[in-house]
């Protein structure tokens, strides 16, 4: 049976060439606030499939609901573009054939809560084994207020269980790396003769610990691993850049890559308390279990 993990995402809203967020009531308040707009999006879902032709990808909204701050339901997502023959694993017969253009959709659950007098709001989303929606759904929303509110940049970080980076960092530090796509100032100031540099090339620095040692932990990750930190924020996307870090993790030295954060499976696992049926959760269990996650997760970032 697949794992079912519920991944925690914060959502802000900000102007352009801004670095404040907004309170999401006041986005467009006439109209709603941000509730109202990322509403009509997955309304706009429910009435028509969503068709990723590049990504070979299609979803649709199944199932919406919804009160005054907070909107839950189900998302229906599959991928097509590949042929494939259905074996009955009883029989071990030939039970379907299954065309390139078939899109075999998965149900994943969704609720997200957008407060109006506050700047920040949480969307939760359902993962089924290695399977989610994050990318495909956060890209289509971005696309979405990108077009109904050109002047604002909607934003989406990943919220870490701490325990999660915690016991991930136990064994030491080794190393931390950090590239960026775009040459510092004071590098690019030196070699003007070269022509303009600001914008081209990468520059990595790695900070590396002497043998057998490690380094300095950065107060941040002390933070983590002394239990201060209930739950972290990273990006969802750092963008032009990527910051690794390598650590001792379980007798063998491993790299993560703080962009790519599905390698250190940064979500709750679900499976234990869910009900299920035909290889899903049922909705009431999930909708249940997501219900009271989002009110921890709440108090653990003070926003209750």
């Amino acid at each position: 049976m697949a794992t079912i993990g519920i991944a925690a995402y914060a959502l802000r809203i900000r102007l352009k060439r801004t670095d404040d967020p907004l309170y999401l009531g006041a986005v467009d308040a006439p109209h709603g606030g941000l509730y109202s707009h990322v509403k009509k999006f997955f309304e706009s879902l429910q009435k028509k499939h969503a068709h990723d032709a590049l990504s070979q990808l299609l979803q649709r909204v199944v199932q919406l609901d919804s009160n005054a701050d907070s909107l839950w339901g189900l998302i229906e997502s599959g991928e097509y573009g590949y042929a494939a023959e259905g074996i009955d694993v009883q029989t071990l017969k030939h039970s379907y054939e299954r065309k390139a253009l078939d899109a075999e959709m998965i149900p994943f659950y969704f609720r997200i809560y957008l407060p109006a007098q506050n700047d920040m709001g949480v969307m939760l989303l359902e993962r089924h084994g290695t399977r989610g929606i994050f990318h495909a759904l956060s890209g289509a929303l971005r696309d979405y207020v990108q077009e109904k509110l050109p002047d604002h940049v909607l934003e989406l970080t990943r919220l870490v269980p701490a325990e999660v980076m915690s016991e991930l960092l136990k064994g030491g530090v080794r190393a931390i790396q950090i590239t960026t796509y775009r040459v510092p100032s004071d590098i690019a100031d030196k070699y003007r003769f070269l022509g303009n540099l600001s914008n081209a090339g990468t520059v990595t620095v790695e900070f590396k610990a002497k043998k057998k040692a490690f380094l300095f932990t950065p107060q941040w990750l002390k933070r983590i691993t002394e239990g201060r930190a209930k739950i972290i924020e990273l990006p969802a996307d750092l963008g032009p850049g990527r910051i690794l870090i390598r650590v001792d993790y379980r007798g063998k030295s491993r790299t993560v890559d703080l962009g790519h954060l599905e390698t250190i499976a940064p979500y709750v696992d679900a499976t234990a308390e869910l009900n299920m049926r035909s290889g899903h959760p049922t909705f009431a269990s999930i909708d249940g279990y997501c219900a009271e996650l989002l009110g921890e997760l709440l108090a653990q970032l003070g926003r209750v």
